[in-house]
């Protein structure tokens, strides 16, 4: 998308994508590791991934992301509850299958 890196790494850019886990898939490679390994250190990786998908086990581990999200700490993550529902709304009308 036309962004060149400068010294800052923290510097504004058109967009920021990041990958956290893709399905079962557990990798490491130089430029890609899933499932993201700062999944538990981070809450605004694992909360909001918990609220989505609550019984989700972390692929290669046997750790669910519901317990992670309560083992961090949740001072300054606020739910998005009403927004979460309409998301797995959406996900069940896009996939009836289940």
């Amino acid at each position: 998308m036309g962004r060149t890196r400068g010294e800052d790494e923290f510097a504004p850019r058109t967009i920021d994508l990041d990958l956290i886990l893709y399905d079962d898939l557990v990798t490491d490679m130089a430029d890609l590791t899933l499932p993201d390994p700062e999944i538990a250190s981070r809450p605004f990786l694992a909360m909001p991934l918990s609220e989505l998908a609550p019984d989700l086990v972390i692929p290669g581990s046997a750790i669910r992301v519901s317990d992670v999200a309560r083992w961090l700490p949740q001072s300054s993550i606020v739910p998005l509850t009403a927004y979460t529902e309409q998301l797995r709304r959406d996900i069940a009308h896009e996939h009836p299958e289940g």
